[in-house]
């Protein structure tokens, strides 16, 4: 029978400080029973809970119970990830006051873009785009044309109130600098 005494884990009457797992760890509880691993400090006072929202619950949840915990991502023993207590999340910024906030390098030299920044990535014909919607359900976009799209390739829209219609486009940018407003074929850069 194993067991703990005082944070120690106990293997055949022998204590040991640390123990290492080189395979699955299996956590089975009964149904109505919620799992999960908590990590403590002797007083308690550091908590940390990564398990179940509920039992037999298909989500997983990492919470602290100390109010002023943070949830690090470090894949290399480098923070590249950070939700704060306020429920910021910080992409390259271990301080994010914004509910997303991405630091970037930016750009060093005339090459573009900068190595670190966002990119949208978009598998379709018509392209990636940035959809807003507000409380009432009204749809917005600014989208990077693809090789089908109504304002065409290489090209930047802005749609503020979609109906799924090419009409919606109210602005258009073109690969050459053309801009066009109520239309998605401008002629000219003013």
């Amino acid at each position: 029978m194993n067991y703990t005494i005082n944070g120690k884990f106990i293997i055949n009457k022998k204590i040991i400080e640390k123990f290492d797992i080189n395979d699955n760890l299996y956590i089975k509880h009964p149904a109505n029973v919620q799992r999960g691993l908590i990590f403590s400090d002797e007083t308690n006072d550091n908590k940390w809970y990564i398990g179940e929202t509920a039992p037999g619950s298909k989500d997983i949840q990492i919470h602290s119970y100390n109010k002023d915990g943070n949830i690090l991502i470090n894949p290399d023993s480098t923070e590249k990830l950070r939700i704060t207590k306020d429920g910021n999340l910080g992409i390259g910024s271990n301080d994010p006051k914004h509910k997303l906030e991405i630091k970037s390098r930016g750009w060093t030299s005339d090459s573009l873009p900068a190595p670190d920044s966002l990119h949208l990535i978009g598998t379709g014909s018509s392209g990636p785009g940035i959809g807003f919607t507000n409380d009432n359900s009204n749809e917005g976009y600014i989208y990077y044309g693809g090789s089908k799209s109504w304002i065409g390739p290489g090209s930047i829209g802005f749609v503020p109130n979609d109906t799924k219609k090419s009409s919606d486009v109210a602005m258009t940018i073109k690969p050459n600098g053309n801009i066009g407003i109520g239309t998605t074929k401008p002629n000219t850069s003013e």
